[in-house]
């Protein structure tokens, strides 16, 4: 045998023994092959990093919470015998991750509500949901009557188009946005009474069903406000049937559109008291107990037709997915996973709790507060914002009040943040579409809120200012929230990364032990390992697959050895990530485990590297030899698929 036939056959052992050896080191068995059919695009993402602590955040999971609150449990509108199922399942939920469960009850008055529905023809029944009733307004236990559509502007009597035909009615009235105020709404019910209607559901574009709005009179109403007493009942019943952000409900488009056929049927129910129902899944600190963080969400909806599944079972289920994955650790600080009653109603459920406990705050055991709101829509674009200023009645604190000490802590709390998700998530920074943004601003709109008024540092979770016409109604289902973010895909990895950001910025502030954080390390480098493996098989595949078609393999080969050494970045960034929640003097042992299992996954992909050079070599050679003796060929294949 000639020399260069015998080194021939040296470079082809050695290419067989390259390609076999990843094999020998890898995990066999089918839990293997079940992990790569079901787990590998959860393990990690090109897009993020997953700290090693975390990889079994699941958006899956999260998604599954989802659909169980919104589908099966549906609507869950506080203060109605819808609340409570959604709180025991939650509180079953807290138990099965090994929590204790705490009931923080409280009681608040239910204002009155209404009943609105289409009684005739039969073809067109329905009901009319999320109506409210003006503050002014007379009960009535049931009206049933025909409708009157006008639209009034008050710029002419336009009662008078409808004279011949309002009276006994119930009078359906659209007025503009810019004169949709209390005192106007009021005007239009008076003036609909004089010309005989029986009732007024009043509603326009933009108009908020819970609550008036003062501020956007911008014309003039002086024979508005001249005839108006704040304290005189109105003559005949009032409710509001609202447009939301500038798109029209189904129902108020129906009515629209049907006035002229329908009949409907209208009562008022008293102001009633109710209870509402916190639950607290706490997981106990190792070293300081007393002293806690706060994930939460609100789990009541908007309305009693309203499943909420962005307003705020994406917030909920978040929660219940941290409590999950966070319950396996033991920090050394307790922390609180935290479901709200009552936010739609005035953030009545965290209000209460700061009421209850205020002596917490006072002495300073709530250390932060991390509040989940309408995070489902919040990928590609998503907004943390910090409420870390104090306030003093119904302001912000000013910034020209503050000691340096002061801003020295918040400033360092706004880097912390940005440094979590740009620096060490590795998302995208910038505001618009695709990108994260932090805000340092006061939003009083959610459960942070009432915390964050006295002192305590907060962070509100929320998905990015959106189209979203289905807010605050029926139409915010999963249906139309996988719609509205692109597919299911988006949505669920909304909820993963926003269980990401939650769940670092919480294990940073309560540290657990070394111990943990090795086992944690451990469980990632196995994956970290199979997972270059497999991709390392992948890539032998699709080059071979490129020369057999006659693609150019050599730019295949180079963009995977570009894939694997991102990868490889990738996981040892997500381990060094570790030494963030353990405590600087614990974490010797912990150091000196990455650095080891560091060079391994760099001594993996090295390897896998050069079995890419060799195959390629081998390719470029395109010698006689190389087909007469294509068992290489086997080889490769063998290598590629088996497992």
């Amino acid at each position: 045998m000639g020399t260069s036939r015998l080194k021939w056959h040296i470079l082809v052992l050695a290419t067989t023994v390259l390609l076999l050896v990843p094999l020998l080191h890898a995990p066999t068995g089918n839990a293997c092959i079940a992990w790569i059919t079901m787990d590998t695009e959860q393990f990690y993402s090109f897009d993020y990093i997953i700290p090693s602590y975390l990889i079994d955040i699941s958006g899956y999971e999260t998604y599954k919470q989802l659909y169980y609150l919104a589908e099966v449990i549906g609507p869950r509108r506080s203060g109605t015998n819808q609340s409570l199922p959604a709180a025991i399942y939650i509180a079953e939920q807290f138990r099965s991750f090994g929590l204790k469960v705490q009931w923080h009850n409280f009681t608040f008055t239910v204002g009155r509500t209404a009943i609105c529905r289409v009684v005739a023809p039969e073809g067109l029944r329905r009901e009319i949901r999320d109506v409210a009733v003006d503050a002014q307004s007379p009960d009535t236990s049931g009206i049933e009557a025909r409708v009157t559509y006008v639209y009034f502007t008050n710029t002419t009597n336009e009662f008078e188009t409808v004279k011949d035909i309002i009276s006994g009615t119930i009078a359906f009235i659209e007025v503009p946005y810019e004169k949709y105020t209390t005192t106007f709404r009021r005007y239009a019910c008076r003036k609909a009474a004089e010309y005989g209607a029986v009732a007024a559901l009043v509603y326009s574009y933009n108009a908020a069903i819970w609550g008036t709005s003062e501020t956007s009179g911008r014309v003039d109403l002086s024979e508005a406000e001249s005839s108006e007493s704040s304290l005189q009942q109105l003559p005949i019943p009032l409710l509001y049937l609202s447009y939301r952000n500038g798109y029209p409900s189904s129902d108020a488009e129906f009515l629209k559109a049907h006035w002229s056929e329908v009949t409907l049927f209208i009562r008022t129910n008293p102001a009633y008291n109710a209870t509402g129902y916190n639950v607290i899944g706490i997981l106990e600190g190792s070293m300081e107990p007393e002293k806690y963080i706060i994930i939460c969400a609100h789990y009541d909806t908007a309305g009693a037709a309203i499943s909420g599944a962005d307003d705020n079972t994406s917030g909920t289920a978040t929660v219940l997915e941290l409590a999950r994955v966070l319950s396996r650790f033991k920090p050394y600080v307790t922390i609180k996973f935290i479901v709200w009653d009552s936010e739609e109603r005035g953030l009545l459920g965290s209000r209460a709790y700061v009421r209850d406990f205020k002596d917490d705050i006072d002495k300073g055991r709530i250390l932060a507060v991390l509040n989940y709101d309408m995070n489902g829509a919040g990928y590609p674009t998503f907004k943390v914002s910090l409420d870390t200023r104090p306030m003093y009645g119904s302001r912000p604190w000013p910034w020209e009040l503050f000691t340096d000490e002061q801003l020295a802590k918040f400033n360092g709390f706004i880097a912390h943040t940005e440094s979590v998700l740009y620096d060490k998530l590795e998302l995208p920074k910038g505001t618009g579409p695709g990108y994260f943004e932090v805000r340092n601003d006061t939003l009083d709109a959610s459960d942070h809120y009432p915390f964050t008024s006295l002192g305590v540092p907060g962070w509100l979770l929320i998905g990015a200012e959106r189209d979203y016409p289905t807010y605050h109604t029926p139409g915010d289902n999963l249906e139309y929230l996988i719609k509205a973010m692109g597919g299911l895909d988006n949505l669920i990895t909304s909820l993963r990364i926003s269980g990401l950001i939650g769940g670092t910025l919480a294990l940073e502030m309560s540290k657990i032990p070394q111990s943990e954080a090795l086992k944690a390390v451990g469980k990632y480098f196995g994956k970290a390992e199979c997972s270059l493996v497999l991709e390392g098989r992948k890539a032998i595949h699709e080059i071979m697959n490129a020369y057999r078609k006659g693609e150019d393999f050599k730019a295949v080969a180079e963009s995977w050895i570009g894939r694997l050494r991102e990868m490889t970045r990738r996981f040892v960034k997500a381990l060094e990530l570790t030494l963030n929640i353990v405590k600087p003097e614990e974490s010797h042992a912990l150091s000196r485990d990455i650095k080891v299992k560091t060079e391994q996954l760099n001594r993996k992909e090295l390897l896998l590297e050069m079995n890419i050079q060799c195959l390629l070599e081998l390719l470029l050679k395109r010698t006689n030899y190389w087909y007469k003796h294509s068992q290489i060929w086997c080889i490769c294949s063998i290598a590629t698929w088996k497992v």
